[in-house]
């Protein structure tokens, strides 16, 4: 091969040589960092080659698109429950519930039900005051299963439940109690009684109702320290009972000295009057006498000041009969009034003693009560 002929086909190598370099140089030169292209001497001592021209295609253009409609935000939903929280009509029985401080809106009625009975805690006590808050309201309602845009608490910020009722005054109680130990005072003759309360009740209190104070349960008649239950009433309906003791003084009809009296006088009925005396204890009523006849002619045994009461261990009496004398005794059988004669068990000292008494044909002793000097009757 000439050297002409090998040139020749040296030259087009180097000329595709040279595009591919011009090629990669280009898209060197398009990045960020540049590069430096180093030929053969053998391609530089040819002429340079012509630099391949890049064609730049014209986009095709793009066909018009039509107009799209606006793009709206979906609607929220309605919430499921509606909450508007307000002031309860009237005091809750027990436990709050939702429906007692709220209207409620739901259209699902397993749903509204579940909701109506949420327990919002305790009803206050008589004359206190709790508050009910939203928030609680939106906890117990997420409790049940309701999320975010389910529901809507409408309202105050908060509720306030009072339970408004009067406390019963300590004079109301104490004015109740007097009555009722008055009213049963009536039946036994009207004799003065005195009540006072040992230790101040614990406060009570009560709706708003017309108030009636009933006192049961006097325990036994007399002196001393006794216990009465006191129910409650508020517009016919019992509200409480409470318990408390009493001390109580009763006074019992007696004869009083009507002067201060000596050890050896004898009782006249200038020496006596008429009065009542409060007694410590109801087992002494017994000794005191209310029938003048009874003390005629006895014998003071110790001195009696004046204003107080004549009992029958302060005084003695000379036997209207002794024991053993016969008597004659009446016992009323039927419609039937038998006639008997006894004996006395005991000394019969004035008219209308209670006297123990024995059948001859009898040995066990019967009390009747003497209405003469020689006659006892009989129950």
């Amino acid at each position: 091969m000439t050297r002409n002929a090998r040139m020749t086909i040296l030259g087009k190598k180097a000329k595709s040589l040279l595009r591919l370099f011009l090629g990669c140089a280009l898209l060197l030169t398009a990045s960020t960092t540049s590069a430096v292209i180093i030929l053969p001497e053998e391609l530089l001592a040819d002429k340079t080659p012509e630099a391949p021209s890049l064609e730049l295609q014209e986009a095709p253009a793009l066909e018009e698109q039509p107009a799209k409609e606006p793009i709206h935000p979906a609607k929220p939903s309605a919430p499921k429950v509606t909450v508007r929280m307000r002031k309860p009509e009237s005091v809750p029985t027990g436990q709050i519930r939702l429906r007692d401080v709220a209207d409620l809106e739901c259209e699902d009625p397993k749903l509204l039900a579940d909701i109506e009975a949420i327990d919002l805690g305790a009803t206050p006590a008589r004359g206190q005051m709790t508050y009910v808050y939203p928030r609680r309201v939106e906890s117990a309602l997420r409790r049940l299963g309701l999320g975010h845009g389910d529901f809507v608490i409408e309202g105050p910020n908060r509720v306030a439940v009072e339970n408004q009722g009067r406390e019963v005054a300590l004079e109301e109680i104490e004015e109740a109690i007097q009555a009722a130990f008055e009213a049963r005072r009536s039946d036994q003759g009207g004799a003065p009684i005195e009540v006072r309360l040992l230790r101040r009740p614990t406060p009570i209190h009560l709706p708003s109702g017309k108030l009636d104070l009933e006192v049961a349960d006097l325990d036994r008649p007399g002196s001393g320290i006794r216990n009465v239950l006191l129910k409650y009433w508020v517009d016919g309906n019992l509200i409480d009972t409470h318990a408390v003791s009493v001390r109580v003084t009763e006074s019992v009809p007696a004869l009083l000295a009507a002067r201060d009296l000596e050890p050896g006088a004898t009782l006249t009925d200038r020496d006596l009057m008429e009065g009542y005396f409060p007694l410590p204890k109801s087992s002494t009523k017994a000794d005191l006498p209310s029938d003048r006849a009874t003390l005629m002619g006895a014998s003071v045994k110790r001195r009696i000041a004046a204003g107080r009461p004549i009992s029958l261990r302060d005084i003695e009496w000379e036997p209207l009969a002794k024991r053993g004398d016969e008597i004659d005794l009446l016992k009323n059988v039927g419609d039937v009034r038998v006639s008997m004669r006894g004996t006395l068990a005991e000394d019969l000292l004035f008219v209308g003693q209670e006297v123990k008494v024995r059948l001859k044909k009898n040995r066990k002793d019967s009390v009747g009560k003497a209405i003469s000097e020689g006659l006892v009757v009989l129950p």
